[in-house]
């Protein structure tokens, strides 16, 4: 008979197994359990069974929201789940995990509990019964349970049919997948841990996933390790709340590259993957570790405890929720410890927009061993460290520096070194850098651990880090009479039925006579390596010895015909079998193939030589190889070549599981040679005629230019450098090219940089060497020109110019990418005055980062804009430099475009005493973030403003321009603009002017500026959220006043027309304007007359002035005056709602630390902005902190993870409470939207700072 599945509204006593349970008794139970956990919550009237064919369980709902799940029998303890973050779900479907759930564990329990029967479970049902039987009246009502961790995930994902704030339907986490199927769970939750920890910021690594059966067929690539995930624009919810695209995006992307990396099958009714996977996924593309154990593991449920106490979720496997399972996030657990009777609750986060999300008694324990319904999880689950990038290191003295996730707690790093094979600890230290020294130039490998909640984990370790330390090259020179062996161990130098490499790095110096065939690496009844005449030039062979023959009878042979070498200098030489094909290469180029089976290398039992062939029937050594230096030899069971490649000298070998030996030669000293693979030891130069001699060289590292006593027909080493940039325009350079001019140095002609291109891992780069004043590039018209060039780095120069750096592309077919323009001096010293740009970026350049470069004295610092009606590209980031002193803009933005993911970035910028405006942007889908903006508008033009919107005309949508709409302008602190001439009605903080429209400004910290702290002027459409503006005004010349926070109509005269620009629509919340000062000018907030039936709306703002009542002023545009408003009638427009005025009482607004004090009036009365994606505050803390949002650009309390100990200071204050003794310990315990502190097992209710 097939099951059928009921809720039933329950009118009357149910005979139930073992006792009959009344509808009174479940209310009794519903109200007792409600009394120890929540005093918010309490029964709505109806009480449904879930029913099966039997009674399973039984549904409570709850007001305002939230339910109880009751068992069906009195053995059990009572509850089974409760939620208070969401109703109860009926409708029976696959995707109904909690329902699913319950059904099958309570089956499961069911049919245990007829089958269990011993005293020790006599006892436990009596206990039980007593909890059904218990009057509610006698259990204490408390605010907290004793033990309490999480839940830890703050978001609530899913997997499809989201709905947006219009219920229409959106991609989130199924952004990418196939067809937009269903992310699936395994690859959902980890997602959600990841996201949790913000990590990987990139991942490691490339994996594809080969879907070869269903309705979504094909093969789903993933590249991790050029891959940045983007956790600051993943929010917490997405059902039913607005998102923006790249908010969506951001999400799947993290949400496909987990179901990619865990093999996914997508299908319509849903994708698989198995929650087994997830330890090598984490280990190998998400830079973390983690193990999978079942349930039935001994130490199973104490780990399981142990990370929830630690704040790390976990990734379960749970059985019995439909025919595949599932596999959500357990991020927390409570019970009481007071009450002797109690059930530990799990909290699961099951991945279905929340409806699913409860609190869950997973652990049984009646039967033998306890039931539960966990099948297995992903335990120690936990991220990491990560090394910074390391550049080529030209000292032997250099630091190592690493990183960790979010909500890691970590004490002390544990840093291991390479160390002739072996991982040595050479430093445990609580700082996340170290500074090590090396004896010699080489390639060293480093990896690093943190000791995570007191435990050193075994596979904690970073990604390896290697460190290549050039200056002189160290190597084995051969005179003719020399050569050295590795006798074979364990037939390990046998190939036999494999793929293999040879490969060395040798710098010849002379041509072997004709028919003389030195050996470079030779195996008797196995192979060589040799060098041969070819023609009069240097060619080399490799041959395969037949293994039955006399040990040199040839059997396969291949050379490199009329390919040769230049002799006195480094080539390298390499021979590589794949399947059926053997190649030969000379510096990376494929010089000769053969497909001759007999290059399957036979077996032997001979050594290996190197420098010369062993002929024990030939009188011993012979065939030497003549005045040669031999570096860096490798031989592995694998095809590392199979086209070309570009082989770089100072790219030392790096050990894996492939190599059969590996010799650096970097001793420099001595007879013993190290094999970096660890296997072979003990190997020693021979010292017989002659022992090899250690070489060392200048390195060859790229290319060197050194004005002085440099000369252009030189090889461009180190020793013997270029002299001019003309020589470095004039050449063509490879991918990975590193071109170095020397310190101290100065050149009168520009870098011309011209269809140069390097590729995203290798960028051509262009930086100092030597000691002193950073190299001089001095020409009057431009610096540099960078055209038709991508992936390139500019980098610590001394850079002048009209223009200092130009990047272009005339032809138009190669636009810019990839630029890096790091650390310079970028600056204007010519005598035609400051009328350039110090970086300028035109005609389609993308994917430009400009860092930490000091850029002054020039028209605008970075120029962002259009050259001959060409756009410049998008994904442009502008960070962390210092722009100042330049006659006009700081950085200016002129008609430039971007879109909906892929906007630029100008972000955590010092701008500051500038001309004009710190930043003008006149282009849309810009992000400026986290920019301290200062001392700006110093020229006598006046106008000026710190961050300034700009559209030329009404008509800027309909041409080529760009206007200013749709940026994001948020976290920046701008401050001290200047406007003391001409009209003097600016100075602003941050404006949006004339046309510019649709865009979202908050989180700003604005004051201490001449004109409106932040204003609309004929603009539309613009969210003014959460900004502090404080004490603006400053100039008491203004026609318009002074205000913090205004709304005008714009005046229209000339070709555009006459009367006004009205500003429409838009939206002001969440803000504090503080005025300050005694004159009567002064107003928090005004609008123009002409705007106030425009539709802009004032909501949930704190408006305060120190010099009186009137907070608000309505402006006549016309004969430019003000009439003032209280608050009260401020608050009777139309437009205005819940409108206050009051000291903010900021923490110390004198020194400008506009945190908000504890008892401050802007806290808890903001409106809930989540929806408009205001889910953090100036600092990144998340909003709303304690409940509801605040006012203002700071959250205000406490937000820690995890459990914290600190010792009391005076000057804590305590809300409703006393405060204790000096040093007590307290601990504070996170809950979701508030912080209870235990002290002395004694809750004290809230703590503020």
């Amino acid at each position: 008979m097939k099951s059928i599945l009921l809720f039933i509204p329950i009118l009357f006593l149910v005979s139930s197994l073992n006792g009959q349970i009344s509808e009174r008794e479940l209310i009794s139970v519903s109200n007792g359990f409600l009394n120890k956990v929540s005093s918010g919550f309490s029964i709505k009237d109806q009480i449904v069974p879930i029913v099966e064919e039997d009674t399973l369980a039984y549904v409570i709902q709850l007001k305002p929201k939230g339910f109880l799940i009751l068992t069906p029998v009195k053995k059990l303890p009572p509850v089974l789940a409760f939620s208070f973050e969401n109703d109860f779900e009926f409708n029976p479907s696959q995707y109904n995990t909690l329902l699913n759930l319950i059904k099958n564990d309570m089956k499961h329990q069911l049919k245990l509990l007829e089958k269990s029967n011993s005293e020790a479970l006599t006892k436990y049902f009596n206990n039980n019964i007593k909890k059904w039987e218990k009057d509610p009246r006698e259990i204490k009502i408390s605010n907290r349970w004793d033990v309490l961790y999480g839940p830890y995930l703050l978001d609530i994902w899913g997997q499809v049919n989201c709905k947006d704030q219009d219920s229409s339907y959106i991609y989130v986490t199924n952004y990418y997948t196939p067809n937009h199927y269903a992310a699936g769970c395994v690859a959902l939750s980890l997602a959600q841990i990841l996201h949790y920890y913000r990590w990987p910021h990139k991942g490691q690594g490339k994996h594809t996933d080969n879907d070869n059966s269903g309705s979504s067929q094909g093969s789903y690539s993933a590249k991790f390790d050029t891959t940045y995930y983007d956790y600051s624009n993943m929010l917490d919810e997405y059902m039913y709340k607005s998102s923006s695209d790249l908010e969506r995006s951001s999400v799947g992307l993290l949400a496909y590259h987990t179901g990619i990396a865990l093999d996914m099958d997508y299908e319509y009714d849903g994708s698989t993957s198995n929650v087994n996977k997830t330890p090598d996924v984490v280990n190998n593309y998400f830079r973390g570790t983690a193990h999978y154990e079942t349930s039935s593991w001994s130490s199973f449920w104490d780990r399981f405890d142990e990370n929830l106490e630690n704040g790390h979720p976990l990734q379960l496997n749970l059985g019995g929720v439909g025919s595949i399972g599932h596999a959500p996030v357990c991020d927390g657990y409570r019970n009481n410890n007071g009450d002797p009777l109690s059930e530990r609750y799990y909290h699961l986060n099951m991945g279905w927009w929340g409806s699913s999300n409860a609190w869950y008694r997973l652990r049984g324990s009646f039967s033998a061993g306890g039931y539960t319904s966990v099948d297995g999880a992903v335990l120690d689950l936990l991220p990491d460290p990560q090394f910074l990038d390391m550049e080529v290191q030209h000292s032997d003295t250099f630091t190592l520096k690493w990183k960790i996730a979010q909500n890691i707690q970590c004490d002390t790093f544990e840093l291991q070194k390479n160390i002739s094979g072996i991982w040595t600890t050479i430093a445990k230290t609580t700082e996340k850098q170290y500074t090590d020294t090396v004896s010699h130039c080489g390639n060293y490998q480093y990896r690093v651990r943190a000791r995570i909640d007191g435990h050193w984990y075994f596979n904690n370790y970073s990604e390896v880090c290697n460190v290549f330390v050039v200056g002189d090259i160290t190597s084995l020179y051969f005179d003719g009479n020399d050569s050295y062996f590795v006798n074979d161990k364990n037939n390990h130098l046998d190939v036999t039925g494999n793929d293999w490499t040879v490969e060395t790095w040798v710098y010849p110096t002379e041509v072997p006579a004709s028919g003389s065939y030195p050996a470079i690496i030779s195996r008797k009844y196995s192979f060589e390596l040799y060098f041969r005449n070819s023609s009069g030039g240097l060619g080399v062979g490799i041959l395969a010895f037949d293994g039955s023959g006399t040990g040199f009878t040839s059997e396969a042979s291949l050379n490199s015909g009329s390919n040769t070498m230049a002799l006195n200098q480094w080539h390298h030489i390499a021979a590589s079998k794949s399947g059926s094909t053997t190649r030969l290469f000379i510096d990376g180029i494929l010089v000769g193939t053969s497909a001759d089976a007999d290059f399957d290398l036979d077996a032997s039992i001979s050594a290996i030589n190197f420098g010369a062939r062993y002929d024990s029937g030939n009188g011993g050594y012979i065939r030497y190889i003549q005045n040669c230096k031999m570096d860096e030899i490798r031989y592995s069971k694998t095809a590392r070549y199979t086209s070309n490649f570009s082989p770089k000298k100072y790219d030392y070998f790096t050990p894996d599981s492939y190599d059969i030996f590996i010799f650096h030669l970097d001793e420099g000293t001595g007879k013993k040679v190290a094999d970096d693979t660890g296997y072979f030891t003990g190997v020693e130069l021979r010292d017989e005629p002659n022992t090899p001699e250690w070489s060392c060289d200048a390195e060859y590292y790229g290319y060197y230019v050194d004005a002085v006593n440099g000369d252009d027909s030189n090889p461009g080493t180190q020793s013997q450098p270029w002299k001019t940039i003309s020589k470095v325009n004039n050449t063509v350079f490879e991918p990975g090219d590193h071109i170095h001019f020397k310190r101290g140095c100065s050149w009168n002609e520009y870098l011309f940089l011209q269809n140069k291109q390097g590729t995203e891992h290798a960028h051509i780069v262009f930086d100092p060497y030597d000691s002193g004043e950073l190299p001089l590039i001095n020409y009057p018209d431009y610096g540099v020109i960078i055209d038709g060039s991508s992936f390139l780095t500019i980098k610590n120069l001394d850079i002048t110019g009209d223009i200092g750096i130009m990047i272009k592309d005339d032809s138009g077919t190669n636009p810019p990418e990839g630029i890096i323009i790091e650390k310079n001096k970028i600056h204007d010293e010519s005598s035609n005055g400051n009328t350039g740009a110090g970086v300028y970026v035109s005609h389609g350049a993308n994917n430009v980062s400009i860092l930490k470069n000091n850029i002054y004295n020039h028209y605008v610092g970075v120029w962002i804009g259009e050259d001959n009606n060409i756009q410049p590209g998008c994904n442009n980031l502008v960070s962390e430099n210092s722009i100042y002193d330049n006659s006009q803009n700081g950085i200016g933005i002129s008609s430039s475009d971007c879109s909906i993911g892929n906007e630029t970035v100008l972000s955590d910028n010092k701008i500051y005493n500038n001309g004009f405006h710190g930043i003008e942007l006149s282009g849309r889908y810009y992000i400026v973030e986290r920019n301290e903006i200062y001392d700006n508008g110093q020229d006598s033009q006046g106008g000026a403003s710190g961050i300034h919107t700009y559209s030329r005309a009404s008509d800027e949508d309909e041409s080529y321009d760009a206007g200013g709409d749709h940026n994001v302008i948020r976290n920046n602190v701008v401050y001290n603009t200047q406007d003391h001439t001409g009209a003097r009605t600016d100075g602003n903080g941050i404006q949006m002017d004339m046309w510019c429209d649709s865009n979202l400004i908050y989180n700003n910290i604005v004051y201490a500026n001449d004109g409106a702290g932040i204003i609309i002027y004929g603009s539309s459409g613009n969210e003014i959220y959460n900004n502090t503006s404080y004490g603006n005004g400053q100039d008491l010349g203004n026609r318009f006043g002074q205000f913090e926070i205004t709304v005008l109509a714009a005046q229209l005269s000339g070709s555009n027309g006459s009367g006004y620009l009205h500003s429409s629509n838009n939206r002001i919340k969440n803000n504090i304007g503080m005025a300050t000062g005694t004159e009567s000018t002064r107003y928090a907030v005004s609008i123009g007359d002409t705007s106030m039936l425009d539709n802009n709306i004032f909501e949930n703002n704190l408006w305060y002035n120190n010099s009186g009542s009137h907070i608000a002023g309505i402006v006549d545009l016309i004969n430019h005056t003000v009439k003032e408003k209280t608050i009260a009638e401020w608050n009777n427009y139309s437009w205005t709602s819940d409108e206050m005025s009051a000291d903010p009482l900021f923490t110390n607004a004198a020194n400008h630390d506009f945190h908000l004090n504890h008892s401050s009036p802007a806290v808890d009365v903001g409106q809930d902005l989540t929806s408009e994606g205001i889910d953090k505050d100036n600092q990144g803390k998340r909003r709303p902190l304690l409940g509801k949002y605040d006012t203002g650009a700071f959250e205000h309390g406490i937000y820690w993870t995890g459990d914290y100990s600190f010792e009391w200071n005076d000057k804590l204050n305590w809300f409703d409470e006393t405060v204790p003794a000096s040093n007590s310990c307290v601990t504070i315990f996170t809950n979701n939207n508030h912080f209870p502190v235990i002290l002395n097992n004694t809750i004290v209710k809230k703590l503020y700072l």
